[in-house]
């Protein structure tokens, strides 16, 4: 990975800043690349930059601005958190996706795999949760936070950890 090192001043004025980001954009990409290395997820590596630049713009103000090692080490991580955030949003539209195919075919498996299982519970919870506590629940076991989700769903975060509380219940009451 090639060093990132920000000149002090450009770290005191926030278009030079901006600019120095954007003179690092093969550096970015070259490190976002090998975080989402695989050829199938190839087209999130703008999404994570784009992220990245819009983050870093707007979160300008608390980068430390004591050392540029420093800068370069938070800025490394934010775009790390970028990539991460990108691909498990990604990953999480197309398994809820796969959850409405699956409804649709019955399920027809000899042996279990997880793949299986990890169907069959989703199915077991298409059968008694709505649509939207369900997406609730598959949002939390992809690894969302309550926060996220309440800005995926256009609800409150309050709403959200209200229902988690309430769908825990029921599922305790359907697969006990």
């Amino acid at each position: 990975m090639n060093q990132c090192i920000f000149n002090l001043a450009a770290l005191e004025n926030r278009d030079l800043f901006m600019k120095q980001l954007l003179d690092f954009h093969p550096n970015w990409t070259l490190y976002a690349h090998g975080l989402l290395y695989k050829p199938a997820h190839e087209h999130l590596i703008d999404d994570a930059l784009q992220d990245f630049y819009c983050k870093a713009f707007e979160k300008w103000e608390i980068i430390p601005k004591g050392h540029a090692n420093q800068a370069s080490a938070y800025l490394y991580k934010m775009l790390r958190n970028e990539c991460n955030n990108v691909f498990r949003k990604k990953h999480h539209k197309e398994s809820f996706s796969e959850l409405k195919e699956a409804e649709s075919q019955p399920l027809t498996i000899d042996h279990y795999s997880f793949e299986a299982c990890e169907l069959e519970i989703r199915s077991r919870l298409a059968s008694f949760l709505k649509d939207l506590d369900l997406k609730i629940i598959l949002m939390i076991l992809e690894g969302y936070k309550c926060d996220e989700i309440a800005e995926e769903i256009g609800r409150t975060k309050n709403y959200v950890e209200v229902r988690l509380t309430r769908l825990r219940k029921k599922i305790r009451i359907h697969f006990n």
